[in-house]
């Protein structure tokens, strides 16, 4: 009897937790790192970026309700919780998948990823079980490894993936092997749930500042124009240069328009140092 009691215990937390598969607030710290090499194995780039998503306030279109949603207080895109799933992205109109907490060990779950990638673009769910985060039991899935990173995505309701940064927009962990994304901690209302927030999560590098991001195309670039022909460089997810310019201004303009769908890489020289930034093409 006694154990009866303590099965349906569980249950009823997993059940419960299942109406909040995403907070209505909190606070993401993802830290980001690239590496990239040439073809004779020289390292062409290696940073790292660390960002803070938040969700502040909403909107209503066509009768639904959509969070918003902030990268380092710049807006990123919009959620909807759909039932049991949680979509994403830049605009309205263009929501994909991004969390689907009804899938069942077996399932298989297509992530979004640019039509170029050639990591893990479908997984399959090992496990579907609960776990213990700050007193409350929440809805966890786990998928098999993928490979060249070991543990594959894990979610947890209300917190997100904890294997790759908790909200991943640009889904670098699927589109190229040499991304990585971590989840450093997940807060609500200023509290710790997922991680350890201690320290904060200091912004991005100084210099050059772009926008918008995302993009479907028009990108405008504030340089550190000191008198000296500035170069920028566009790579795709494989490490390919698809534009370059250099530019003797403080105000620089790039068109992606003609450029496929997926993230890029804007790589901006000054003063000899390189100065790195993703860019999401929708």
């Amino acid at each position: 009897m006694k154990s009866i009691l303590i099965i349906s215990a569980l249950i009823a937390c997993v059940t419960a937790s299942a109406q909040n598969i995403f907070p209505e607030n909190g606070s993401w710290d993802q830290k980001y790192h690239s590496i990239a090499w040439g073809h004779g194995g020289e390292i062409m780039w290696d940073y790292t970026i660390y960002s803070q998503y938040t969700l502040n306030g909403d909107t209503i279109a066509g009768g639904n309700r959509y969070l918003k949603l902030f990268r380092n207080h710049d807006f990123a895109g919009y959620i909807y919780i759909d039932s049991l799933q949680v979509r994403v992205g830049p605009a309205i109109d263009s929501l994909w998948v991004l969390f689907d907490f009804g899938l069942k060990p077996g399932d298989t779950f297509i992530f979004h990823a640019p039509s170029y990638s050639y990591g893990m673009l479908e997984g399959t769910v090992s496990l579907v079980d609960s776990v213990l985060v700050k007193g409350e039991y929440r809805k966890r899935i786990k998928f098999d490894a993928s490979s060249g990173y070991g543990s594959g995505p894990e979610w947890i309701e209300g917190v997100g993936d904890v294997n790759f940064g908790g909200i991943e927009l640009d889904f670098s962990y699927v589109a190229w092997w040499a991304n990585t994304n971590t989840l450093i901690c997940f807060s609500q209302d200023r509290v710790n749930i997922y991680g350890k927030c201690d320290l904060g999560v200091p912004e991005e590098n100084p210099g050059a500042k772009l926008w918008p991001n995302p993009t479907c195309g028009p990108l405008s670039i504030e340089l550190d124009f000191r008198g000296r022909a500035i170069p920028v460089y566009v790579y795709d997810a494989t490490g390919r240069l698809v534009y370059s310019e250099k530019f003797e201004n403080k105000l620089a303009y790039i068109d992606l328009s003609g450029m496929k769908k997926g993230i890029y890489l804007i790589a901006i020289k000054e003063n000899e140092n390189y100065t790195y930034r993703k860019i999401i093409k929708y």
